[in-house]
């Protein structure tokens, strides 16, 4: 029986994710708060990239191992997990827009600058009281890249940590 996903991401918006993480060429990615794996192939290139995702729901990430049995899952709190390891990119997708989330945007930003080299989100901002580039930079990023996708309430950025030992 084949899983479906349930989850559809735009064309525009896969292309524009896609473009930005051929930009980067990460060996390695974070992607916090994965759900079912909706963009493992994509930022794993099916595999022949090393990739964890992490979230919360058990139900979901069985789905992801499932569907995708070449990457890694845990099932953990981003926030209080401790990953001793550092990655080329950290990605989230509708993660920001989680009211839990978005009273620890200082706290992200925080540990996502001492996890990756880039950081791609691919968001809804509508009612933040401060801009997502804003709270990045304050916290050592820089942004590279972004797109905003009217028809989707949705934004695309791309930062890049501004030193990374």
């Amino acid at each position: 029986m084949a899983v479906r996903l349930q989850w559809h991401i735009p064309e525009e918006v896969e292309s524009f994710i896609s473009e930005l993480i051929q930009k980067v060429s990460p060996v390695s990615v974070l992607d916090v708060g994965c759900g079912n794996g909706r963009f493992t192939p994509l930022l794993s290139d099916y595999g022949r990239r090393k990739y964890l995702g992490v979230d919360v729901s058990k139900l979901k990430l069985r789905i992801a191992k499932r569907c995708f049995p070449y990457a890694e899952f845990i099932n953990a709190d981003f926030f209080s997990l401790n990953l001793k390891e550092t990655f080329s990119l950290v990605f989230t997708a509708c993660f920001i827009c989680l009211p839990e989330v978005r009273v620890k945007l200082d706290l992200l930003a925080e540990k996502i600058y001492n996890l990756g080299r880039h950081f791609l989100c691919f968001e809804g901002f509508l009612g933040l009281k401060e801009p997502i580039p804003s709270i990045f930079e304050r916290h050592g990023f820089e942004e590279i890249s972004s797109m905003r996708f009217n028809q989707h309430d949705a934004d695309v950025f791309l930062f890049r940590r501004k030193s990374f030992e």
